[in-house]
């Protein structure tokens, strides 16, 4: 459904009572009306009931679009964090501790494992898990009622989406943007998955070591690291490292597609992280040779760019 307000504001914007604004209701088709949902997007006048991926899919409707753009975000991600301004956050808040992350390879396998381990535990430490506490009153009775474009500030700091959230507490609706910066999201303290992997991908480049992110497309986010030639899986949110299986034994997850990125380079790592890959296979609607064909795509277009 798309809703929108009759100006140009969203109801949500401070002095707009969403209890008295003027709405539109109706079913849309999200394809055929590609143009007006976009054009609501932009003016903040579009309200997303389910997560942001109906938008992403009109706006890069295959999977190869879809990973394309997702390493340009891992790009300007990048840029948006200089190596000494990571360098110089990592010393003011673990100043003593920071040699014991960096990456050495005069160390053993073992010595190198535990050095991930402590800086995945920094990073939990420094950054909480954001489970929807209202930023208004920190009351925990809040509803999630959708996602919205980011406003003029939100979207000036790198936010291209921005989540509404109701505190039934305090009645106050409040937005929680969702940054594709990392300086900006260490600065707020708080994020989720998709935060704490890019906190981790970008710390753990800065400290020498090679990494990439991995994309769940059921929704979850970690990164592996580099170590005497085996990716090791490394979940930022969670502190664990290397268990792969964790998340379809343990969590239930019924995987379709799970990506190894980098800012050159797609490759499919399920294997490592499923036992049932048959059933992966047909989650996902796609032959193994289709798939190998949209990587060996994604990547040449990657090489070009």
């Amino acid at each position: 459904k798309a809703i929108s307000t009759s100006g140009h504001a969203t109801p949500f914007d401070d002095g707009i009572d969403p209890s008295t604004a003027s709405w539109s209701v109706r079913e849309i088709d999200l394809h055929k009306e590609k143009e007006l949902v976009l054009s609501l997007w932009r003016n903040e006048c579009l309200l997303l009931q389910s997560y942001l991926g109906d938008l992403q899919k009109i706006q890069y409707p295959t999977l190869q679009e879809q990973l394309v753009a997702y390493v340009q975000g891992l790009r300007l991600i990048q840029q948006r964090a200089p190596l000494e301004r990571v360098h110089a956050f990592i010393s003011s808040v673990n100043d003593n501790h920071m040699s014991e992350m960096k990456f050495d390879a005069s160390l053993s396998e073992l010595e190198v494992r535990s050095r991930i381990l402590l800086l995945l535990q920094f990073i939990r430490r420094v950054m909480r898990f954001y489970k929807g506490a209202c930023l208004t009153c920190d009351g925990m009775e809040t509803e999630y009622v959708g996602i919205v474009a980011p406003n003029a500030e939100e979207r000036e700091i790198s936010s291209d989406k921005t989540e509404l959230w109701f505190c039934k507490t305090c009645t106050a609706y409040y937005r929680v943007p969702r940054y594709e910066n990392v300086l900006a999201t260490l600065r707020q303290r708080w994020g989720r998955c998709g935060e704490h992997s890019k906190i981790l991908w970008v710390f753990a480049t800065a400290l020498g070591y090679t990494c990439r992110i991995v994309l769940d497309y059921t929704d979850h986010v970690w990164v592996e690291i580099l170590v005497g030639g085996t990716w090791i899986h490394s979940d930022p949110s969670e502190a664990v490292l290397d268990d792969p299986l964790m998340y379809e034994r343990g969590w239930g997850k019924k995987f379709t597609f799970l990506f190894g990125i980098t800012e050159a380079c797609v490759v499919d790592v399920t294997d490592r992280y499923t036992e049932t890959k048959e059933e992966v296979i047909v989650r996902r609607q796609m032959s193994e040779e289709d798939l190998k064909h949209v990587l060996t795509e994604v990547n040449n277009q990657l090489q070009l760019s």
